[in-house]
């Protein structure tokens, strides 16, 4: 449905993939609350959803960020916006796309995450958020309205930052 839907927009690409920090073996998680699928098992969750039950493990195969990334070739545009609503890997994809050199690329990054950590090894919306700061991401709207628990974040790449932490660097 997706795919039809973004049809007669050529910059859009529908995917159907696993996205995790890098390719390998993962085992997703499905929940009765379908909103909590995840490839790390929920642990916080828990406490906001009590009735949250496990329904199966579905074994995949994961798509490395860096390498969908460098599939699209962003190289010289301008206006990218990346989207992260991967609970649980948000930390993880984040530390791949600086690793790869990647999260440059985008000057828009829009992320879905849990005020507390909800998953194995994930980090909660303020440590996110200050992560993101420190690679020169100004937070520009924290948004709740659909989920108190679950807020959609917007931050914009703050390029005279960058310059600045790159001098202090130099010096």
């Amino acid at each position: 449905a997706l795919v039809d839907r973004v049809a007669d927009q050529p910059n859009i690409r529908v995917l159907n993939a696993a996205v995790a920090a890098q390719s390998s073996q993962g085992t997703y998680h499905r929940y009765n609350l379908p909103d909590a699928n995840s490839l790390r098992p929920a642990t916080g969750l828990h406490e906001l959803f009590p009735g949250l039950r496990l329904l199966e493990t579905v074994p995949v195969e994961t798509l490395a960020i860096n390498e969908l990334v460098k599939s699209i070739d962003l190289e010289g545009q301008q206006n990218n916006r990346l989207v992260i609503d991967l609970p649980g890997l948000e930390s993880e994809v984040f530390l791949a796309l600086e690793a790869g050199d990647s999260l440059h690329l985008f000057n828009r990054i829009e992320l879905v995450a849990g005020r507390e950590a909800l998953y194995e090894g994930s980090m909660g919306a303020a440590e996110l958020r200050d992560w993101l700061a420190s690679h020169g991401f100004d937070l520009i709207d924290d948004d709740a309205s659909e989920d108190p628990d679950l807020p959609r974040f917007l931050f914009r790449r703050n390029d005279l930052a960058l310059e600045v932490r790159d001098l202090r660097l130099q010096v």
